[in-house]
């Protein structure tokens, strides 16, 4: 298998996170004061339920072993969800990555940055393309500057039917 990872710079995402979760008002704090309850507030998830949500492969633990948990976890108030608004633990790739990288190794990986995708999109994409085995499809810097219809978009060989 063939795994393609697009990562963003990990404060920029943090940031984009924070205020997706502002605009769907799931976050009423300012950003500083959301990163610090990740570390405090939170810290009853990451350091005790979280571990046992790996072994287990669950997110049980979330509502079980939550401060305030009742009898049924699932009845009272809404409250914070600590993976949902991870926003400076979810910038920790490595962690993230190290279960795909068992799993697969890392020749099965291709890290992609964001930032190249965004600014220097065929550069990013031929890279993909080449890893992947593939011709590119069209030169997107190219492209813009012509007539790009499906009509004219020669596929790679890898993809055409004869």
């Amino acid at each position: 298998p063939k795994v393609i990872v697009v990562l963003r710079e990990p404060i920029s995402r943090a940031q984009s996170h924070y205020w997706h979760a502002v605009e769907a008002g799931e976050e009423h704090r300012s950003f500083e004061e959301a990163i610090l309850a990740e570390k405090t507030e939170d810290a009853w998830f990451w350091e005790g339920a979280w571990p046992k949500c790996q072994v287990e492969g669950s997110l049980l633990r979330m509502w079980t072993d939550r401060p305030g948990a009742g009898e049924n976890p699932f009845d009272g108030a809404p409250f914070r969800q600590p993976p949902l608004l991870a926003y400076e633990r979810r910038g920790h790739y490595i962690d993230q990555l190290m279960p795909w990288l068992q799993q697969f190794g890392p020749s099965s990986l291709l890290i992609v940055s964001h930032d190249e995708l965004h600014t220097n999109p065929s550069k990013a994409m031929t890279k993909v393309y080449t890893w992947l085995g593939l011709e590119p499809l069209i030169d997107l810097e190219a492209a813009s500057h012509e007539d790009t219809s499906a009509a004219n978009v020669t596929l790679p060989h890898a993809l055409r039917r004869e």
